[in-house]
């Protein structure tokens, strides 16, 4: 016969001594508190991966800052995903690996490239200095307090064209006409470089 598992309970838990050896203490259903030679108690879940079809194991925090109804609600919600043929540890992974592409796409702002691309047509005698200025003065003028913080994924043609606008009612149509250019020249560059990929500059 299987072996009956009792449930855990805060005052068991508090009465937990460490030993020489950490050692651990089972809940049901694949929760366990590992107490480490040091007392500290750590939460463990163990369950078969329905995607490797091995057992996996992960943690769901320390007791008492993980109280035992957070870890079995924890442990509930994971048994769902588990039967829903969802390796919890792998979701977990590619949420993380998401937000990282997501936190690392919204440092790419516009002016984080823009001026880096400048920099680097400037060193490589593309152009010149005094029309690398001219650029950066334009983009500090009239495009970086508008696009400058924005990714330059978020950038869109209405963005560009307001920008355009509003140079061109000041009445200097030659200078609307060179940023929109540089703009364009810059967007086109990064499209060309795999979207502005962290490695393009």
């Amino acid at each position: 016969m299987p072996r009956v598992i009792t449930p855990l309970n805060d005052r068991q838990i508090k009465a937990l001594k460490q030993k020489d050896k950490a050692y651990t203490k089972s809940d049901g259903n694949g929760l366990q508190l590992l107490i480490k030679p040091n007392g500290s108690k750590l939460w463990e879940f163990l369950y078969k991966s329905p995607t490797l079809l091995k057992r996996r194991k992960t943690s769901f925090g320390t007791y008492p800052q993980t109280e035992l109804k957070t870890a079995r609600n924890k442990r509930a919600e994971y048994i769902t995903k588990i039967r829903n043929g969802i390796d919890p540890l792998d979701e977990k992974q590619e949420i993380k690996k998401q937000q990282t592409q997501n936190d690392n796409k919204s440092k790419f702002t516009f002016e984080l490239l823009s001026r880096a691309l400048m920099k680097e047509r400037l060193n490589s005698n593309e152009i010149s200095e005094v029309h690398y200025k001219r650029v950066i003065t334009a983009f500090e003028n009239d495009a970086y307090p508008f696009i400058g913080t924005k990714p330059i994924s978020e950038v869109t043609t209405s963005d560009i064209k307001s920008i355009i606008s509003k140079v061109a009612k000041r009445g200097a149509i030659e200078s609307a006409r060179k940023l929109y250019y540089a703009i364009s020249k810059t967007f086109k560059t990064l499209i060309t470089r795999d979207n502005a990929d962290e490695d393009s500059i």
